[in-house]
């Protein structure tokens, strides 16, 4: 399973659909349970609901798989997960996003997003 170019596409998908401060985290040299981690910020439950709606067709058409989210707290307001093994994608809110600070939490990991963008970027200005 190419986990690498299907969480480009996700964290794509999420910048499309207007989620902010997009990250596609590369956790695999650190971490056995995931591959990746696709954050993304937004401004309403409404937002979060629209997106996850776009990404259950994108999982869809990459033939990936959702597995069950086991929490203490079901996904709401203020932060959305979604669990396909190699990839975690989280939907949250501004405070969430600062509380929670996954991004420091797992700083080992590169934003390939921001990578790629940077290498698509010094292409078109050749």
């Amino acid at each position: 399973m190419d986990f690498y170019n299907s969480a480009l596409a996700l964290g794509k998908l999420l910048e499309e659909r207007k989620a902010e401060d997009v990250v596609v985290i590369d956790l695999r040299e650190y971490h056995t349970w995931t591959d990746f981690f696709v954050i993304g910020t937004v401004s309403s439950a409404i937002q979060a609901a629209g997106i996850e709606k776009y990404l259950h067709e994108e999982i869809a058409k990459l033939s990936l798989e959702e597995y069950p989210v086991k929490r203490k707290v079901a996904n709401g307001e203020e932060w959305s997960l979604i669990d396909l093994g190699g990839i975690v994608v989280h939907l949250m809110s501004p405070m969430a996003r600062k509380f929670y600070d996954l991004e420091k939490l797992w700083f080992e990991g590169k934003n390939i997003l921001t990578n790629v963008k940077k290498t698509s970027d010094d292409a078109e200005k050749m």
